[in-house]
Parts: C-alpha cells; structure tokens; sequence
C-alpha cells in the first residue's frame, strides 16, 4: 500500500486553519482548546512525514509536540484559570483575523 500524497496536504492545512481558529476565537478556553487541537494536527503530519520517510526523527519531534503542546500545556492553563477568568473574553476576534488575512 503506496503513501497517499493528499494526506501531507490535508494535515498541513488542517494546521493553518487551527491557526486562523486561533485568531477568531474569543474566550480564554476556547483559546486553549484550538491550540491544543492545533498541537495534535501538528503531531499528526510529523508522524505522517515520519511514516513516509521511514525516519523515526520527525515522529519524536511530533510525539513532544503532542505531549507539551497537547496535553501538558493545556492543562496547566485550564488548572490555572479561574472560573471567572474562564469566561473572559478577548477583545474583538475581526481584526486579528482580518490581519491574519492579510499576512
């Protein structure tokens, strides 16, 4: 069973529109949700990189990613948060994502 070429493409986009997520999201929690959603698809295309060129380097890379970007991380900033502080907001979500846009 050959690799398939589209899935390289489909992780890295699903990295870039975490990203742009990131930039519209508002609420403290929903921040950190999308970043550590961000860290698995990061994970998932160093393991796929890693499978296609049978190297065990980019699947490591992608394995600490997973395990500081997509869980410890998160949880250190949900533990920290209060729960009046988990409600704020950020302010207005338009122009950093029209300047994401734009870059």
């Amino acid at each position: 069973m050959g690799a398939h070429p589209g899935l390289g493409t489909l992780f890295g986009g699903a990295v870039l529109v975490a990203a742009f997520a990131l930039l519209h999201q508002r609420r403290l929690v929903a921040i950190i949700d999308t970043l550590a959603l961000q860290a698995w698809a990061v994970a998932a295309t160093a393991a796929w990189q890693a499978w296609t060129q049978r190297s065990p380097a980019p699947g490591l890379i992608g394995l600490f990613a997973l395990a500081a970007n997509g869980v410890a991380i998160p949880l250190a900033l949900r533990r920290g948060l209060r729960a009046d502080a988990a409600e704020a907001t950020t302010p207005g979500g338009f122009p950093g994502l029209a300047a994401g846009a734009a870059l």
